[in-house]
């Protein structure tokens, strides 16, 4: 599994895969992807889904934030829509992934899964 780095600034304009993770107990509760996380994550705390505004809210009442964390940077064009649902499938795992699989080609499921890059 990939190490989780607090994102604090602009890298590069390449897909991300980020996470949003709680504070009170290091469970990543969503994932995304954005070429500039740190704006995309600014426009949750604005303007996100009913899910994310009601943990949102819940964080905020205790004087919290979530945080931002990069999972993977990546650098291979349009995979990083694979790359998302892959990391989605590793975190929903636990449970208390707020968000859903986002849709995929047929091309793209047969090549996520017979792929060592999906794996």
């Amino acid at each position: 599994m990939s190490s989780l780095v607090p994102f604090f600034g602009i890298v590069e304009d390449m897909p991300f895969i980020y996470g949003l993770r709680d504070p009170r107990d290091w469970t990543i509760r969503y994932i995304g992807r954005a070429a500039i996380p740190q704006n995309r994550y600014n426009i949750h705390l604005r303007h996100g889904a009913p899910k994310i505004k009601r943990w949102v809210s819940e964080l905020r009442s205790c004087s919290l934030s979530p945080d931002l964390v990069v999972i993977e940077e990546c650098p291979f064009g349009q995979q990083y829509r694979m790359r998302e649902h892959y990391w989605i499938q590793v975190y929903q795992r636990d449970g208390k992934l707020l968000n859903t699989m986002p849709a995929l080609s047929p091309e793209e499921i047969i090549y996520l899964h017979l792929s060592p890059f999906g794996r």
